[in-house]
């Protein structure tokens, strides 16, 4: 549209606005009055010429960036020792008054070529966040080893049990009574089942029962 076409268009559009002003009676008011209004119609008009004409932007609200989840940062505390990292967020909780979380982790070690299956812990306590325990993919002797962790803050116990474990049992000294718990699948392209316990003081030995209540692995490994 030319630019003389736009400015006659507007300027009837506000003198229209204006003859709909109600008015008081006085006379310098009224016309003060409707002054204001005819201004303020005639911003109106501009502001929606100028937004159908294209001249200004709409406003766009950008989306907040997501939070860095669980799993992003294992990646990143473990990736200068970790190469082919796989990372599953195993689950997470609340005791003693602090917040948990534990994940699966498969990758290779960078420098020695060694693929690994680890459990990794963070727990919200300053400088003593991450806690982390490992098997060998490979060896024979770790495929039939347990891992055992936790218990700081009285966090729950948690460890690495050996594929095909059905339940795991923790044992204090003699005279207090076994803890047993079910063991959970991580997950597909993993050869490591996992448990988590209640904290429970002074776990000495822990072991691990297929489906038929045989044992199959025991933490300390016996050699």
């Amino acid at each position: 549209m030319h630019e003389n076409e736009l400015r006659r268009q507007i300027a009837e559009l506000v003198a229209d606005h204006a003859e709909l002003a109600a008015s008081p009676p006085v006379a310098v008011i009224r016309r003060r009055g409707r002054r204001r209004r005819a201004r303020q119609a005639s911003g109106a008009v501009l502001l929606m010429v100028a937004v159908a004409a294209g001249l200004v932007a709409p406003v766009v609200t950008q989306p907040s960036r997501p939070a860095s989840s669980f799993a992003d940062d294992v990646q990143a505390y473990l990736d200068a020792t970790f190469v082919d990292m796989t990372v599953v967020v195993l689950d997470r909780g609340t005791a003693s008054g602090y917040s948990w979380q534990l994940a699966a982790v498969r990758g290779t070690i960078r420098h020695t070529h060694v693929s690994k299956v680890c459990l990794v812990r963070r727990l919200d306590v300053p400088g003593r966040s991450y806690g982390i325990s490992c098997l060998g993919e490979n060896s024979q002797r770790d495929l039939a080893s347990l891992t055992f962790g936790g218990g700081l803050k009285k966090m729950p116990l948690w460890g690495l049990a050996p594929q095909g474990t059905a339940r795991v049992r923790l044992l204090g000294p003699k005279g207090t009574t076994p803890i047993e718990v079910p063991a959970k699948d991580i997950g597909p392209g993993f050869d490591r089942s996992y448990y988590l316990a209640p904290w429970t003081p002074k776990i000495q030995t822990v072991l691990a029962f297929d489906g038929q209540g045989d044992q199959i692995a025991r933490y300390p490994p016996r050699f």
